[in-house]
């Protein structure tokens, strides 16, 4: 049985029906798109306040077959531009796909260019793909946010016998300070909304480039750039361990990466250990040259310099002391989030993560999200 849809605000900001769209973080980035706009021969024709700050703006390219040309340039000089509705016939269906994501009361995730207001909205996750996978708005990706933002309503929309998500995992309603690990972020859904619920460190990880560089600039859009840490790394060499994983992959992929995905949720009971930088590659900065996109050079990854050539080694510095740790009985042990799945993959895959017991299922659509715990 589907989880009933969840109502946010029913009327946009503005009916969109110009020729390009564009949203802008603030009223300097909206006159910096207008600029170049300009120089395209695209002219402005509205801009409307939708809340924290944040500008929706209506632009007309000079005519309809320089519209793909100007958003193209747009994009590229790293705007959240689109192209808008092709004709009047089109506006509704054009709405209904740029339009916000609902996926708890007052928390949805939407476009730069939604014409939501976000101060209306309890949470807003801000999202432009790029190049990157995903938009936030398939049923896999809501069912963890669900979860992850208001364990609650997860609770009340679930589908058969299992105990609400707040009562399974209290814990959850508080992510302040706890580490988070996003696998496959993708463009950053689940990882900014990780961190705009007070999680620090969020370790978002992937292998490809794309969803590095759209996860970095939505971290930025969001405001969580300072605790969304970026990793190119195989889930193999991360070591955690997380108080919370999140996972919204393939269900095959998922079962393949079981040992990995246990192996990095803490146990109850252990240590709490100071939060140090990732132990495994950082993610490259996508405004890098080719020279220094990735640092994979000594020192990287903690590593000790190597000599300048001619030279011989020094001795070997010492390590810093590490702060005597032990069990620490308050740590409840972490919480492993997962999606991607049919209802007949749950059993496999429940199998393969064991003995990580499910505590929660919330049904979506034809998708289940699965929480574990120790």
């Amino acid at each position: 049985m589907a989880s009933p849809p969840v109502p946010g605000p029913p009327a946009p900001v503005v009916d969109v029906s110009a020729p390009i769209v564009a949203g802008a973080a603030d009223r300097a980035e909206a006159d910096a798109v207008v600029g170049a706009a300009a120089e395209l021969g695209v002219k402005e024709l509205s801009r409307h306040p939708v809340g924290h700050g944040r500008w929706l703006l209506q632009l007309a390219a000079p005519g309809r077959d320089q519209i793909g040309e100007a958003v193209a340039a747009l994009r590229g000089a790293g705007f959240a531009v689109l192209a808008g509705p092709p004709t009047a016939g089109h506006t509704t269906v054009w709405a209904r796909r740029n339009g916000p994501s609902w996926f708890a009361p007052g928390a949805c995730v939407c476009f730069p260019w939604s014409p939501v207001d976000r101060e209306a909205a309890r949470l807003t996750v801000e999202i432009d793909p790029g190049a990157g996978f995903g938009a936030g708005g398939h049923p896999t990706t809501l069912g963890l946010l669900a979860g992850l933002v208001d364990p609650a309503t997860a609770g009340a929309a679930r589908s058969g016998p299992d105990p609400g998500l707040a009562d399974a995992d209290p814990g959850l309603a508080d992510l302040t300070g706890r580490r988070v690990l996003d696998v496959g972020c993708g463009t950053g859904v689940l990882a900014i909304a990780a961190a705009l619920r007070g999680a620090d460190p969020v370790d978002a990880l992937d292998i490809a480039p794309a969803a590095l560089a759209a996860t970095r600039a939505n971290a930025a859009r969001n405001g969580v750039a300072d605790r969304v840490r970026l990793v190119d790394a195989d889930l193999a060499r991360c070591t955690g361990p997380y108080h919370l994983v999140l996972a919204n992959i393939h269900a095959d992929v998922l079962t393949a990466m079981a040992a990995d995905l246990r192996r990095l949720v803490v146990r109850p009971g252990a240590p709490i250990e100071p939060v140090g930088p990732p132990r495994y590659r950082a993610a490259p900065d996508a405004t890098a040259g080719p020279a220094t996109a990735r640092a994979a050079e000594p020192g990287a990854r903690g590593d000790p310099p190597r000599p300048p050539r001619g030279e011989a080694p020094g001795p070997a510095a010492e390590p810093p002391p590490r702060p005597a740790v032990g069990p620490d009985p308050r740590e409840p042990g972490g919480l492993l989030g997962v999606s991607g799945l049919s209802v007949a993959q749950v059993s496999r895959l429940e199998a393969a993560l064991a003995p990580l017991r499910t505590v929660h299922r919330h049904h979506l659509d034809d998708w289940v999200t699965l929480w574990l715990r120790w």
